[in-house]
């Protein structure tokens, strides 16, 4: 019997596959890694054009909030108001004086109120109204232009211009003195003022003399001595007028009184709830300009009217005038032509008496011959 050889299992394995099975796969995988190719290809362009379309319209909302903030910080403010000479006040500065404003406003309330505190009528119209000045602060952006603080403006920057071309200065010491006399009475605790000790003297009787009969009708004097007097003191509060602080002290005063008066301005802020808008640099700042211009207004007027050459009179100023009066006679019922004719007859007589008198003529004998008004041929006028 014959045996069939069987294949080793090395020749099997050693067989070569099918090469149509083999190049089908090969060209499935190809074709599925271009399809994973071109998904992620359009995926990423999808994503990179949401990725600038958000950052475009990120772009342009950036850009809108620029250009907002640089109108409204930049732009508006830089926009002028007004102007005297070269100096101008524009929108930023303008605003800054506004506050200036509301904080003289609040500060002069405060001094009112100080000066009318007997007088509950008077002194209510100025209590309690910082609430409504404090509104008035945050708002300034947004209100219209307020003409009267322009025109104050104006008026400082005028007389600062005008007492510059003088030669007249006004330095922080002489402002922080002005400052101090005016509201130190109103802001400042009242001086400490120290006992003044006084001698008084008690009056004091005389020892006299009471005779005494005795028995035996002699006469025995006794004496009887008084306390001797003492010496006592009382003390007696004399209120003494304070000197204008020096630079230093009004320096010092004027801190005091900036604290006090941002501390009665809170406090009348307290029951509205409401933060202060207004600081102490607004109020510092606001009265220092205050009292600069009326430092310069003083110099202006004591060097236009010095003391030294000014006499005083409570005699009115008489001055003596004369006059020739030149009638013009018009009949009743008389016609246009007629009337003209007489006032250029009227008028020629006028011209010929005033060359007459710059002539040279007597003013006295020709108003005595000429004029028709005898009784204001000479008048005084007071």
């Amino acid at each position: 019997m014959t045996e069939t050889p069987k294949k080793s299992q090395e020749g099997r394995e050693a067989a070569p596959k099918n090469p149509a099975r083999t190049g089908g796969a090969a060209s499935a995988a190809v074709t599925a890694e271009r399809r994973r190719s071109k998904r992620r290809l359009a995926e990423d362009q999808r994503q990179r054009r949401v990725w600038a379309l958000l950052g475009g319209t990120l772009g342009a909302v950036i850009l809108v909030l620029l250009a907002g903030l640089i109108y409204d910080q930049v732009w508006v403010p830089s926009r002028p108001v007004a102007s005297v000479g070269s100096t101008t006040l524009n929108t930023r500065d303008y605003r800054q004086e506004q506050r200036h404003a509301f904080a003289r406003q609040v500060a002069q309330n405060f001094q009112l109120l100080g000066l009318f505190a007997g007088n509950a009528q008077i002194s209510g119209q100025f209590a309690g109204q910082s609430p409504g000045i404090n509104q008035q602060v945050r708002a300034i952006g947004d209100a219209p232009v307020n003409e009267e603080t322009v025109n104050q403006w104006i008026e400082r920057e005028l007389k600062t211009q005008g007492a510059n071309a003088e030669g007249i200065t006004v330095t922080q010491d002489e402002i922080n003195q002005e400052l101090v006399g005016d509201l130190g009475q109103i802001f400042l605790p009242p001086p400490v003022i120290a006992p003044t000790a006084t001698t008084t003297l008690t009056p004091t009787t005389e020892a006299t003399l009471e005779p005494t009969l005795a028995a035996t009708a002699a006469v025995i004097p006794t004496a009887e001595l008084t306390p001797t007097p003492e010496v006592t003191t009382t003390p007696e509060a004399t209120a003494t007028l304070q000197p204008t602080p020096g630079p230093t002290e009004a320096a010092d005063q004027v801190g005091q009184i900036i604290d006090e008066l941002f501390r009665r301005y809170e406090i009348e802020l307290a029951p509205s709830r409401a933060d202060p808008e207004l600081s102490k640099d607004d109020f510092r700042n606001a009265l220092s300009a205050q009292y600069r211009e009326q430092a310069i207004t003083r110099k202006v007027q004591e060097k236009l009217v010095p003391d030294a050459g000014f006499t005083p009179s409570t005699e009115p100023e008489r001055v003596s005038a004369r006059q020739v009066l030149i009638a013009v006679a018009l009949s009743e019922g008389a016609s246009q032509e007629e009337s003209d004719a007489s006032f250029n007859e009227a008028l020629l007589q006028a011209q010929a008496v005033a060359e007459e008198l710059r002539g040279g003529a007597d003013f006295a004998a020709v108003a005595a011959a000429e004029s028709d008004d005898a009784a204001r041929r000479t008048m005084v006028v007071s």
